[in-house]
């Protein structure tokens, strides 16, 4: 059944891409396919979730940012493709309490993890004609640079393993579009990623037992965009 499915995907991509280039083709040819360059910036919530089978485990949030510029494919009847590359940043905030021998709270640890990341999201619009719109993409992230830092300074040992170099996953989300004029449009949109992969996997240990972890990472964000129509856009 599985290599029925295979070979089912492996017909079915080519055949798609064919499909897509036409269609491409055809939209560019008889101006039916607007291209818009953008600019954007999207403020960020992180959830870093673990997952285990330790008794419970708290979830760590933290906020970042992320600026994108990229081009939107228009299409008629009110649908879009915004393909982008973003620089992205995700931060983590957390606390660790650190006991004595006898339980005994002994310190408070704040930290704060980010990750730094080059990212490429691809994401589907379908407008109302009143500019309200529903979102579905995906992304594909490149990891920069990852830094994890402890306050107050201590000699905790506290670094974490580093976390696999790359992110990828679904977004999904709503947005509300407007032309201002002939040639610019704005558009605010609230996306919500979910990463697929694991970042991290470790075996830690939680008194005399040992449990092993592995970490996703969601974020919701809220875009602010403006788009350069090279085609005059009708007003909403």
């Amino acid at each position: 059944m599985k290599n029925q499915i295979i070979d089912k995907l492996k017909i079915a991509k080519p055949t798609f891409g064919l499909s897509l280039l036409f269609y491409l083709f055809y939209g560019f040819s008889y101006g039916q396919i607007n291209v818009s360059p953008f600019v954007s910036l999207a403020p960020n919530l992180s959830t870093l979730k673990t997952y285990t089978s330790a008794p419970s485990i708290a979830k760590e949030r933290g906020f970042g940012f992320g600026s994108c510029i990229g081009g939107e494919l228009i299409f008629p009847k009110n649908h879009s493709v915004s393909i982008g590359i973003q620089y992205l940043n995700k931060s983590i905030n957390s606390d660790i309490t650190i006991t004595n021998s006898n339980g005994k709270q002994v310190k408070n640890i704040k930290t704060k993890e980010t990750f730094n990341y080059i990212n490429f999201p691809v994401l589907l619009s379908i407008r109302s004609k009143i500019g309200l719109g529903l979102k579905l993409g995906c992304y594909y992230s490149q990891l920069l640079s990852q830094t994890y830092k402890l306050s107050p300074d201590t000699t905790f040992e506290g670094t974490r393993p580093t976390i696999i170099n790359y992110d990828y996953g679904v977004m999904a989300g709503i947005g509300y579009y407007k032309s201002i004029s002939d040639k610019i449009s704005i558009e605010i949109q609230s996306i919500y990623n979910i990463g697929i992969p694991k970042l991290r996997e470790y075996i830690a240990n939680v008194g005399t037992s040992y449990f092993d972890y592995y970490q996703k990472i969601t974020s919701l964000s809220i875009d602010f965009k403006l788009i350069y129509h090279l085609k005059k856009s009708k007003k909403e």
